[in-house]
């Protein structure tokens, strides 16, 4: 049964009993920023209350407003006369709604107080955290003196926050600082995002009773399950990796097993284009996007083809680029038009006076193209490559460098180039054809192998 409280244009306040012989516990919450009812009978954390049973205060902020002194002064009386008959009051709020749970633990005889994120202040004045200043400043008045105060909080407090994400570690530490029985349970990487991956109503009901039985190991397993495997977690870590080098966020995406959950996750998508423009091996590059089932090939032209290009590539004789085509598996002669277009296009480079052509990947270990017959090539794995012996046994191509040209020879016959766009081994003499330069791509925007 439901009773409403308390009404006003800022806050509504809803009484839910759902257990008229339980005088055990009641819980009361606090909702967060931006909550919106969906019906005239909704309240905030309606389907935890229904489904458990369980005896609950919802205090609903209609606007954005951290619930100041004064829109609070009357109803903290109202909500006193119900729950003074209960042994146990666990108040609990995520982030604007965790900032009130603690502001008014005291007043509300809390034993028990579950935070998510909570703000110590949002008062510029008071700590440097600018992510509300909007809110701050449309109600300076009413929150010119909102900081939490010790003498404001009364019971067990348990904290939960990433402690990577800096504003909410320095509103959390804060708090901290002016109250002797907090429980912290980190979780890091999920960023200001925890009231959306901590819920559910078995969930939280395993919560609670974890929180009154104060077995804190207990706490820290059951949270750190809960996001162990969430997307937004992972979502967290690749940001961070990326903050420190492109190639350890590349290397968290390659560990995970292609039918992780983060590969069907839309709201990546932005992250996955920012990695994309990042990353120049093609063929790491095509194992990382074929995991992602949200990303299309047509976006991945988009942020490929606006690459830039830092160095020469092999020239033909008929102005066309040597390119290794990665789908067909063809050495292939283009125009720079059908490169830019085309993705799985690898323009190839000599690296050196003399050598085995193929590949840099990072520019540090080689993959050479090796003939595996029908005019096909292939790159041959690294490991398999190190572990050869006489290189001159295998179907390797060859390169060297003759005065102010390349040749290139299967060891047997050079290359030649013809103007039909295609390379051809058949040739004992070297004339213009089977002569190989290097050049920059015009005005490429791609990075190359």
């Amino acid at each position: 049964m439901e009773k409403v409280l308390f009404e006003n244009e800022n806050i509504r306040v809803i009484f839910s009993e759902n257990d008229i012989t339980d005088k055990d516990k009641l819980l009361i919450m606090f909702s967060p920023m931006n909550f919106s009812m969906k019906s005239i009978d909704d309240f905030y954390g309606k389907g935890i209350v229904k489904n458990n049973k369980i005896n609950a205060i919802s205090i609903m902020a209609l606007k954005s407003h951290w619930y100041p002194e004064n829109y609070m002064k009357d109803i903290l009386g109202l909500i006193n006369n119900i729950s003074r008959s209960f042994q146990h009051i666990i108040i609990y709020g995520v982030s604007m709604g965790g900032y009130a749970a603690i502001k008014y633990s005291r007043r509300l005889g809390a034993t028990h107080i579950i935070a998510m994120m909570p703000q110590w202040s949002i008062n510029i004045n008071d700590i440097d955290d600018r992510r509300y200043y909007k809110e701050y400043s449309s109600l300076a008045n009413e929150l010119d003196n909102m900081a939490i105060k010790s003498e404001d909080i009364s019971g067990d407090l348990y904290v939960f926050y990433d402690n990577y994400h800096k504003e909410d570690s320095l509103q959390v530490n804060k708090i901290i600082d002016i109250y002797h029985n907090v429980f912290v349970t980190h979780t890091p990487f999920v960023g200001h995002t925890l009231g959306h991956i901590l819920i559910g109503s078995e969930f939280f009901l395993k919560l609670c009773h974890t929180v009154l039985k104060k077995d804190k190991n207990e706490l820290i397993h059951l949270v750190r399950n809960k996001v162990r495997n969430h997307p937004m977690k992972y979502q967290g870590i690749m940001r961070n990796a990326f903050k420190r080098h492109i190639s350890l966020l590349v290397g968290v995406i390659e560990r995970l097993p292609n039918d992780h959950v983060i590969f069907n996750n839309a709201l990546f998508v932005e992250e996955i284009k920012y990695l994309l423009s990042k990353i120049g091996d093609v063929n790491r590059l095509l194992r990382i996007i074929t995991k992602f089932k949200q990303v299309s090939f047509e976006n991945i032209y988009k942020f490929i083809m606006n690459r830039s290009l830092t160095y020469p590539v092999i020239y033909t004789a008929h102005e066309n680029f040597l390119c290794f085509d990665l789908l067909n598996k063809k050495l292939v002669l283009c125009e720079d038009s059908e490169i830019k277009s085309n993705m799985f296009l690898i323009p190839l480079r000599f690296h050196y006076d003399a050598g085995i052509l193929g590949v840099f990947e990072d520019n540090n270990t080689f993959i050479p193209l090796i003939d595996i017959g029908n005019k096909q090539f292939s790159l041959m794995s690294t490991m398999d490559f190190y572990s050869l012996g006489n290189y001159k046994m295998q179907p390797f191509l060859f390169y060297k460098k003759i005065s102010n040209f390349f040749v290139i020879s299967n060891g047997i016959f050079h290359a030649t180039a013809t103007p039909k766009k295609i390379i051809d081994f058949g040739k004992e003499h070297i004339k213009d054809w089977e002569k190989f330069q290097m050049k920059l791509l015009p005005n490429s925007g791609r990075d190359i192998l």
